[in-house]
């Protein structure tokens, strides 16, 4: 074999080896100030999905205030898949002390003390509800579990520091997919720039927020397992299917009423 076959051979074998990284999204939220990168089989919910999952989870979303829900794609469900809640907090830039206070805040809450350590590693393992803070990226994540009769899921709970405020990501996943979760969702936190949002943003992108979607009905109340929807069937639903109903009747004996004038006038000229 020649040198040039073999060097095109190794070539060729490299490219199997070694693929091209997958291609990813970037989300920016514009009045935070602040976008961040994930991953192409992932997209961003509809406002209406996910509000009608928190009404059918008791959660009012007039008050649950939220910015995005990212999750992975495959399942119509979203909430049946890893899926994330990102929030943002306008509290400006906080000063080392208050960044301190927040962390002692947070341990009062899950009932142990912060540790520094490296948020870079995402194979990195936590402890239930010990609040891991990483100093050079000023974030801190706590793992913890939720669990009820009908659902088992961990969640990872990642608050960044930034100059505008705090940005807020709450990431659920079944628990036989938390560890591949886990680092998306932690790849997530480390691809967080509040710096040169338009040289990320598509051509087409604009800076206003349209929440007019919010309210769009883009859900299948299949896919939601409570309350049962079927049941709860609005007012304007059921005033349409009468009119429906109204007009077929309408329409059935308006045809009976031609046929027998048709039989009756047929028995005339006969």
């Amino acid at each position: 074999m020649s040198g040039l076959k073999k060097i095109l051979l190794l070539c060729s074998l490299s490219l199997v080896i070694y693929p091209a990284p997958a291609s990813a999204k970037t989300y920016i939220n514009w009045n935070a100030g602040y976008y961040i990168i994930y991953p192409e089989d992932w997209y961003q919910v509809a406002f209406g999905t996910v509000d009608f999952f928190l009404n059918s989870q008791n959660v009012n979303p007039e008050t649950y205030t939220y910015d995005a829900v990212l999750a992975q794609s495959g399942n119509p469900a979203f909430f049946k898949v890893p899926y994330a809640f990102l929030h943002f907090q306008p509290v400006g830039e906080l000063s080392d002390k208050e960044i301190d206070s927040a962390l002692d805040k947070l341990s009062k809450e899950f009932g142990h003390s912060w540790t520094e350590g490296s948020l870079k590693d995402t194979n990195r393992n936590f402890l239930m509800e010990h609040p891991v803070y990483d100093k050079s990226m000023k974030a801190v994540v706590i793992k913890s579990r939720i669990t009820s009769e009908v659902t088992d899921k961990y969640m990872l709970e990642i608050h960044k520091f930034f100059k505008n405020g705090v940005f807020v990501l709450l990431g659920y996943s079944p628990k036989e997919s938390y560890n591949e979760a886990k680092k998306i969702y932690l790849s997530m936190l480390q691809s967080f720039s509040d710096e040169n949002l338009e040289s990320v943003a598509p051509k087409d992108s604009f800076k206003i927020v349209d929440i007019s979607g919010r309210k769009a009905p883009t859900y299948n109340d299949e896919d939601f397992p409570e309350p049962g929807s079927k049941e709860n069937m609005s007012d304007q639903t059921k005033r349409i299917i009468y009119i429906v109903i109204l007009v077929v009747i309408v329409a059935a004996v308006i045809v009976a009423i031609f046929i027998k004038k048709i039989k009756i006038q047929n028995k005339i000229d006969n």
